[in-house]
């Protein structure tokens, strides 16, 4: 009896035989080049409230970084795929519905095109096609992105949103609401039932995106941006309509203005009011001592400078130079 127990528990041992080599394959695409655009700004960093345009700026001018960014790791990169199989599943159920406006690709001949929904490739005829989302781009702000989507519904335009939500998204997103998951030990499906609207950095990146539309796409009309959620734990949904309101990002706008100017004028934009040399963003901004080693405007030349670092030589090395 024993050594069949033994055996029995021989043929599920953890080895990890395939998950290396998944994982390696991930990093290695990772660690590629990215087609992400350096010469716009992004409004999905644009609207986070740490979103500082001067650390654009740097980006977008091609400033040597002080030091590189996180690497990647297999679990951020299997987030990131995650959220997109959530977009593309969307995106797919709402092409058959034939409601979908927006950017497509012909996988047979590669040609794009603009417009609802087809069944086919215009070019073609092929009916590989696939959508490439709505792009939007304000050129004056030099801000551009990709929207998940413009849908048809009874006639009126809506442009949407699609955002799996997960712990970590209330850990950066709704942190009371996290809070008050670890102290009250509310379960996921009460967790759930409190998110009651959109959160601030996706209603601000909404607003941005409508913004956008209002002039690169007027004859669609586009007042209104569809939010719908999908939560990890349990594939529950939510839909959220907010209306374009532009009071909620005029700040944002204006410090885009702002960096967009100081690019074509050559000038450095000032940093944001809530900027500290030893806050938590500037400690970890990669031009963090290009920033803060500048003075560009009296209202800087007041501003404390970082303490220098000094690194105290080891003792074999103390050792050595007293011997000398």
């Amino acid at each position: 009896m024993g050594n069949s127990l033994k055996d029995l528990k021989n043929t599920y041992r953890r080895r990890d035989i395939l998950l290396p080599t998944i994982e390696r394959h991930v990093l290695k695409q990772a660690q590629e080049p990215s087609d992400r655009r350096s010469d716009i700004l992004h409004p999905s960093e644009m609207a986070k409230s740490s979103w500082c345009g001067r650390h654009d700026f740097y980006r977008m001018t091609g400033v040597t970084q002080n030091y590189k960014g996180r690497a990647p790791s297999f679990r951020l990169e299997n987030i990131f795929d995650y959220g997109h199989s959530i977009h593309s599943k969307y995106q797919r159920w709402l092409t058959e519905l034939g409601i979908m406006w927006g950017k497509w690709v012909c996988k047979s001949c590669k040609s794009e095109w603009t417009g609802e929904s087809s069944s086919g490739c215009p070019e073609c005829g092929s009916t590989r096609i696939r959508y490439k989302e709505v792009s939007l781009e304000h050129p004056e702000l030099m801000i551009a992105g990709h929207s998940d989507g413009v849908v048809d519904l009874g006639g009126k335009n809506y442009m949407i949103e699609i955002k799996t939500v997960g712990l970590g998204t209330l850990r950066f997103e709704a942190y009371q609401l996290f809070d008050q998951y670890q102290s009250e030990n509310l379960s996921l499906d009460e967790l759930w039932f409190h998110i009651k609207r959109p959160f601030a950095t996706h209603i601000r990146q909404g607003q941005i995106y409508l913004h956008i539309a209002q002039t690169a796409y007027p004859e669609l009309n586009i007042d209104e941006i569809i939010f719908i959620y999908e939560w990890k734990p349990t594939q529950e949904v939510k839909e959220f309509v907010v209306k374009y309101n532009p009071d909620l990002i005029s700040k944002i706008l204006e410090t885009a203005a702002e960096v967009a100017k100081s690019i074509r004028e050559g000038t450095t934009p000032t940093r944001p009011d809530w900027a500290d040399v030893e806050g938590k963003t500037c400690k970890s901004c990669e031009y963090r001592n290009t920033c803060w080693g500048e003075n560009n405007d009296s209202a800087e030349s007041t501003t404390s400078k970082p303490a220098l670092r000094v690194r105290r030589s080891s003792a074999e090395k103390r050792r050595r130079t007293l011997r000398s």
